[in-house]
């Protein structure tokens, strides 16, 4: 027996420990669980997918080997498409690695890793940290580890063999390409601060990118530089100054004196004079006798990022000019080798100076999260527990303004990570949003295949680590469906926010951000930037931040924007004027509540609620305040609390018609043990341990079909395995069951209704009558 397999049988079979959740004790529970007493393991312990199943999306994947169309590039219309199909534009289900730790250590590993990958749907790898992993045990600067390097080939050809495209970070660890000896390792040097202004630093990322791009992989006969299996590459992972900047003082680094050495001189030709300087930032933060006391520009700090006025301008000029400069150099040097594909920078920051350089790309790529651990998770790390329903969409709205028109926008990293507890959410609102604004790249970071090697650490749930978050991992299997399927129509209503120069560093201020009450308006219409000098689109409403009172300050993808205020409706009634909506879209932003240009989709954050209806999908999210929800065809009520619900048909038929469903229903999960510091359970004290528990979940559900007579409902256990059959009614075309998973073997959150009747049929895609799988791999958009 291979040795995955073999580990796969062990884990399978493993006991399941009876433990019991400890919380802080008394206080006040916005989800109503003052503990988790009768919360289920999740059984089995692993996630591993098995062929064949209703939770295989292996059919969503166009089979390999990845490039056979061509290279990717970016379209006039912002699409992504393949040189030898240019007229098909295609969308990315992606997945990540955290590299250092990914250990598969021999032929047979890869195989099993790289079929979990496919059976998920995930049909492009971001392998994160790679620049860590291949220098672990190297022995000089930018020289990779042969036996690392032979474990990255053999990796990388796999997936190209099964259809897996790449996204490539040139580089993620700010120190480039020093050889390590543990992977942990914080005590760099901060290189891409230095990089700006410092050529040795710049050469230092360059011996090791274009080692890397330039490497033959002797699989494949190919270098990541000529292979079309790279769809982009990423020159930096979140490099801009500012973050930069945050993150030095984080960690106690030194900020580099070719960085101040390069601010000063920049003044220097810009003011001429010091007295020239010290008239423009007259009454600004530093006193005047700080300024008279400067001999020579060589004397002006470097500020701080909080500061206003003209300061924070000729900062944010100075910054701009700096990223501009070396984005450019990086550019030209990948191109010099033949690198062909777009290229990103820039992927996290939401201020306007962050998004005003974005505009010089290509391709933009975004990070963000909802409620971003403060430390990790180590103990005194607060996530906090709030809904991002409730705050009209919160960090996924400000994923969407990354995007630029005429741009491909890949978000490769987003999050609403463990503990939230109200990350069920996420479930339909990232795939939702994703389909809506046409997004090229859809990735939820990270780690979405637990390694078995790994198991007393990957046995617990973790922030970024999907692979053993049930929660979490349903949002990924959602968006197979949602996004990477089609479920979802986009928005055909259209908004632009033009970001200028002087908008950015006359009338507003460079670290200022677009107002939130402004990006709520993703749920409704397509939403995108306007670069200086792009022509606006026919068929578009403008709409200008100076038009909305509430511009907000946002300086990194983990910032906190301050709360906008209400009213601000200004791009409602602009899409209202176009005829752009509907004249009955529900819309209200002071209600509220968010609803798609097609009707398809409504948000409602005083209700906590949010519904989709599709012809393949319907699904909601239902809270305390919204515990019943009625549908087109689907209606639930909850009876265990906050709950996200998605039945999707798994044919190519709309899902009144269809004999093969998939039901997800989850709610909230932890892990045995786990204690927190405070009654709202955002602070942690202990990680807790293996297994992870799951909510209950109690709810009635109304399925009205064409033809429900002889359809069977079976609980599945994480591997799409049918665990437990459970009753139905049927009556006037409307199937009926009650979903309980405190008792019996059902967990959850999977259910399958087919006309299959035995527990040990392996229910195929094409051998489930009444699916037609070439029918449903014609309706994907996928390359």
């Amino acid at each position: 027996m291979p040795r995955p397999c073999l580990l796969f049988l062990v884990l399978f079979l493993l006991p399941v420990r009876a433990t019991t959740v400890v919380t802080a004790g008394p206080g006040s529970d916005p989800l109503g669980d003052a503990s988790a007493d009768g919360w289920r393991p999740l059984l089995p312990p692993r996630m591993y997918v098995k062929e064949g199943t209703a939770l295989d999306f292996g059919h969503l994947v166009e089979p390999g080997p990845a490039g056979r169309h061509g290279f990717a590039f970016a379209r006039e219309d912002g699409e992504i498409a393949f040189s030898d199909r240019p007229d098909l534009a295609v969308r990315f289900l992606g997945a990540a690695a955290n590299m250092p730790r990914l250990v598969l250590p021999d032929d047979d590993a890869v195989g099993f890793y790289t079929d979990q990958l496919i059976r998920g749907g995930y049909n492009l790898f971001r392998p994160h940290f790679l620049d860590v992993m291949l220098m672990l045990g190297a022995e000089s600067e930018g020289e990779f580890n042969p036996r690392q390097l032979e474990r990255w080939d053999a990796l990388a050809a796999a997936l190209k063999a099964k259809g897996v495209y790449l996204y490539l970070d040139a580089s993620t660890s700010p120190s480039l390409f020093i050889p390590r000896r543990d992977p942990a390792d914080r005590s760099e040097e901060n290189l891409y601060l230095a990089m700006y202004f410092d050529e040795r630093a710049r050469e230092r990322w360059w011996q090791g990118v274009s080692a890397l791009l330039q490497h033959v992989n002797p699989h494949t006969g190919l270098a990541l530089r000529e292979d079309p299996q790279v769809v982009a590459i990423d020159l930096r992972n979140e490099a801009g100054i500012y973050f930069q900047l945050n993150r030095t003082e984080r960690l106690d680094w030194k900020v580099p004196a070719s960085l101040v050495s390069g601010w000063q001189h920049w003044l220097e030709e810009r003011y001429g004079e010091l007295d020239a300087l010290r008239e423009d930032w007259k009454g600004g933060p530093y006193a005047p006798a700080t300024t008279a006391a400067w001999d020579s520009f060589a004397d002006v700090p470097l500020p701080p990022r909080n500061v206003r006025g003209q300061l924070i301008r000729d900062l944010g000029r100075f910054v701009h000019e700096a990223e501009k400069s070396l984005l450019e150099w990086q550019v030209a040097r990948l191109r010099s080798i033949g690198v062909r594909v777009p290229v990103a920078d820039f992927n996290n920051g939401f201020a306007l100076s962050a998004h005003l350089i974005r505009g010089q790309l290509e391709l933009v790529e975004g990070h963000g999260y909802h409620q971003h651990p403060t430390r990790g998770y180590v103990r005194g790390s607060r996530v906090g527990n709030t809904s991002a329903i409730a705050e009209g969409g919160s960090a996924f709205n400000r994923l969407a303004a990354y995007g630029y028109e005429g741009r491909p926008l890949f978000i490769s990293e987003w999050g609403m990570p463990f503990w939230n507890e109200w990350r069920h959410e996420s479930v339909l609102l990232a795939p939702t949003l994703a389909a809506l604004q046409r997004w090229d790249l859809l990735l939820q970071h990270a780690n979405q295949i637990p390694v078995p090697e790994l198991e007393a650490e990957e046995g617990t749930a973790r922030p970024f680590q999907i692979g053993v978050d049930p929660t979490l991992r349903a949002a990924d299997r959602a968006s197979a469906l949602l996004y990477l399927r089609g479920d979802i129509a986009p928005h055909t209503a259209r908004l632009v926010v033009p970001i200028t120069r002087k908008l950015v560093f006359e009338d507003l201020e460079p670290t200022q951000g677009l107002s939130e009450d402004l990006l709520k308006a993703v749920w409704t219409a397509n939403f995108s930037l306007l670069a200086e000098g792009q022509e606006i689109p026919p068929d578009t409403a403008v709409v200008s931040p100076l038009s909305g009172a509430n511009v907000q300050a946002g300086l990194s993808s983990e910032d906190v924007l301050a709360e906008a205020i209400p009213g601000d409706d200004h791009w409602l009634q602009a899409l209202r004027d176009r005829g752009a909506i509907a004249p009955d879209n529900p819309t209200d932003l002071v209600a509220g509540t968010f609803a798609s240009d097609s009707g398809e989709v409504v948000l409602d954050a005083a209700a906590r609620s949010f519904t989709l209806v599709t012809p393949r999908s319907e699904g909601a999210v239902l809270s305390p305040e919204a515990p019943v929800r009625q549908l087109d065809r689907l209606k639930i009520a909850s009876r265990s609390g906050p709950l996200s619900v998605l039945a999707s048909s798994l044919t190519a038929k709309p899902l009144a018609q269809s004999r093969h469903i998939l039901i997800i229903a989850v709610g909230n999960s932890r892990n045995s043990g786990m204690t927190f510091t405070d009654a709202g359970r955002t602070t942690l004290k202990t990680m807790g341990q293996f297994p992870v528990l799951l909510r209950p979940v109690v709810a009635e559900f109304e399925l009205r079909l064409d033809h429900p007579e002889g359809l069977t409902l079976w609980a599945l256990d994480e591997t799409g395995t049918r665990v437990a059959h459970l009753p139905v009614q049927v009556e006037d075309g409307v199937l009926r069951f009650t979903l309980d998973t405190r008792t019996g073997t059902a967990t959850g959150p999977y259910f399958e209704i087919t006309q299959e009747d035995r527990l040990d049929s392996v229910p195929g895609f094409a051998g489930t009558a009444g699916d037609d799988l070439d029918e449903q791999r014609s309706a994907v958009r996928q390359p």
